[in-house]
């Protein structure tokens, strides 16, 4: 086996240098794996967990998919209430800026670039809602208490950061697991770099188990529709297409979202829902987010 960059090499560049978080990697082909399948095996019962795909152009993918499990830090921000997640504890506090707080995560430690790595080798992966803009124009939108009812209790934004990846490379038909080499003050840059092979080496042992992902097979004879149910009626949804147009006649506004939820009971698991999805209906932004 191989390490990218090598020990001396490692040292010789970084040894004596300051604080930030070196990408250390293994490259292996990818053949035996696809991107689910290596997701199914790396993922398993973890509860943070991220896929990312993309198809460019409608019929031509993208060239990487980067997934990742075993978030190191996972931030939560709910009504101005946070919840930071580190190393099994877990610790509770008040915040007016989630992303001041997700910058703060980052700081202190640069992330290095390699010019044989794609620029996402590791960092902040998650999602932030529609109403986290409440913590920032709270004169205009009523401040948190503002807004629809939150009939979901979902978190205005969850992060993990994620300090090892799985990189799937569409092109030349190959895969890099890389884990950042990261160090202080109080450190010495080759226990670092040892920690992170031992890392890059455990993914790999995780993903080369058998896969047990169910087959997925496709019934083309089964009906094309299942019962669902609405939020809104046909009536009620034209009314609100009606009210947002005469807002943007009055100049109000000039763009509006109408939208619908629909549910439908299911059995199935939501990874094989995204499987579904991500054949059917291929986007330029495909995420799959446990």
């Amino acid at each position: 086996m191989r390490h990218y960059p090598d020990r001396r090499t490692f040292l010789s560049r970084f040894g004596s240098g300051s604080l930030m978080r070196v990408p250390v990697w293994r490259k292996l082909l990818a053949d035996r794996l696809t991107p689910v399948s290596a997701f199914h095996l790396l993922s398993g019962e973890a509860p943070d967990a991220f896929l990312l795909e993309s198809v460019v152009g409608g019929e031509r993918v993208g060239r990487y998919s980067f997934l990742g499990a075993d978030a190191s830090v996972v931030y939560e921000a709910q009504g101005g209430r946070v919840t930071l997640r580190r190393a099994g504890k877990s610790g509770e506090g008040q915040t007016a800026d989630p992303l001041g707080d997700l910058r703060d995560l980052l700081s202190g430690y640069a992330y290095q670039r390699d010019p044989d790595l794609p620029g996402f080798t590791g960092g902040l992966v998650g999602y932030a809602g529609y109403d986290l803009v409440r913590y920032y124009e709270p004169a205009k939108l009523g401040g948190l208490a503002g807004g629809p009812p939150d009939d979901r209790a979902l978190p205005d934004a969850v992060f993990g950061l994620h300090e090892s990846v799985v990189i799937f490379d569409h092109v030349d038909k190959t895969l890099r697991v890389v884990a950042h080499a990261q160090w202080d003050r109080s450190d010495e840059a080759a226990g670092a770099y040892e920690a992170a092979c031992r890392r890059v080496d455990g993914l790999i042992e995780r993903l080369s188990r058998p896969v047990t992902l169910a087959d997925g097979e496709i019934d083309v004879g089964v009906p094309v529709s299942l019962p669902f149910s609405s939020n809104l009626g046909r009536r009620e949804y034209e009314s609100a297409v009606s009210r947002g147009i005469e807002y943007i006649r009055a100049g109000d506004i000039f763009q509006f979202v109408p939208s619908l939820r629909l549910r439908v009971e299911s059995d199935a698991s939501p990874l094989d829902v995204y499987r579904a999805l991500r054949v059917i209906n291929p986007s330029p932004f495909m995420v799959y987010l446990r």
